[in-house]
């Protein structure tokens, strides 16, 4: 959320708490005088410090004119207390039309006070789904409290309360990774840690491999190998407790990289730990990503020529052998994992010349 944005909505309370405050001694007509005085004083000076009209400055003086006309019209002050609210749906109204059509308010956003690059905008996006929520959590409280709660309270939640709520925002995204971690060291102390990264592969944080198992938001990284002999190539059976496709046939051998741990590390201790090896040859092919609703991988796929005897882990893997192309597009495949024909397999042919 941009800072003109912030100052503007905090020059925009203060009319609404001298409301109150004149309003409780004089009463509703000169309040409303008062309100709108200073709502044009504060238009005027932006316009005569920056040499142009503050954009919500001069929405906030347009919505106090309706809203008081309409509370001195029906002698009332309700219309006048839900000012704050629409002023806010306006700015939420901003907010969802950027998250899902940015391109609309593209040649606007400087206008807007908003002052967001095209290009960044999707790096945004978390942030702007943050506030959009705070935005409507705090714009339903304001209409609730002018209807049902006193005046006090309703000036607190009208602005204190808002900034008091960005604060703890804005808190919660820069020491709120550090707060997670420090739960799950506490819950998942005995677990494997994984680290969590961006699309690039660059580290962003470490997490438990039971939550990053929960949730496709936790990507991290893994390392796939498919060894061939030949024209022969070398698949696992997954064992019949895995969470993820269980009994289905796989890569030679796939595996997370753990927190601390270098991918070509990894994919060593993958290979000794599922297929007893300790001596092979590797190439990296490619990386590329897998999600579903449990999970979300960056996938290291190399291809292998072991050096050694491959002897199974039982404990780690159901079954492993050798096969030829024409045996794979034989079987049926929903015998095989998605990611292995959709990503593996036409990059082990084309490397064999198959």
């Amino acid at each position: 959320m941009n800072s003109t944005v912030i100052k503007s909505l905090l020059f925009g309370f203060f009319p609404l708490l001298a409301f109150v405050v004149v309003e409780a001694y004089y009463g509703l007509e000169i309040g409303l005088y008062v309100a709108g005085a200073l709502s044009l004083a504060e238009l005027i000076r932006s316009y005569v410090q920056e040499k142009k009209f503050n954009t919500f400055l001069l929405v906030d003086f347009t919505l106090i004119l309706i809203f008081g006309l309409l509370s001195l019209s029906y002698e009332n002050p309700l219309f006048f207390k839900l000012k704050p609210a629409v002023m806010q749906f306006i700015i939420l109204g901003f907010l969802v039309i950027i998250i899902v059509k940015p391109q609309i308010l593209t040649s606007y956003y400087n206008r807007f006070g908003f002052n967001i690059e095209t290009d960044k905008i999707d790096l945004m996006k978390p942030m702007l789904r943050q506030f959009s929520v705070l935005f409507l959590f705090h714009t339903l409280l304001i209409v609730y409290a002018a209807f049902y709660m006193s005046k006090a309270s309703w000036v607190f939640i009208s602005g204190p309360l808002f900034y008091i709520l960005i604060g703890c925002l804005f808190l919660w995204n820069i020491y709120g990774k550090r707060v997670k971690e420090l739960y799950w060291k506490i819950i998942y102390s005995n677990d494997e840690w994984l680290p969590i990264i961006d699309s690039d592969g660059n580290i962003l944080y470490s997490a438990p491999r039971k939550v990053a198992h929960r949730n496709s938001k936790y990507l991290h990284p893994t390392v796939h190998i498919i060894f061939t002999k030949g024209k022969q190539i070398y698949l696992q059976k997954r064992g019949t407790d895995k969470l993820i496709f269980p009994s289905l046939w796989d890569s030679s051998v796939g595996g997370h990289v753990s927190f601390g741990e270098t991918i070509e590390d990894a994919l060593k201790k993958e290979c000794s730990e599922e297929l007893n090896i300790s001596s092979f040859e590797f190439k990296f092919i490619k990386s590329f990503h897998i999600s579903d609703s449990k999970q979300s991988e960056l996938v290291y796929f190399f291809h292998g020529k072991a050096t050694c005897e491959i002897r199974p882990n039982k404990n780690e893997v159901a079954d492993g052998r050798y096969f030829t192309k024409s045996e794979i597009t034989e079987m049926d495949p929903a015998e095989f994992t998605p990611h292995l024909l959709n990503d593996e397999l036409h990059e082990i042919y084309r490397l064999t010349k198959q």
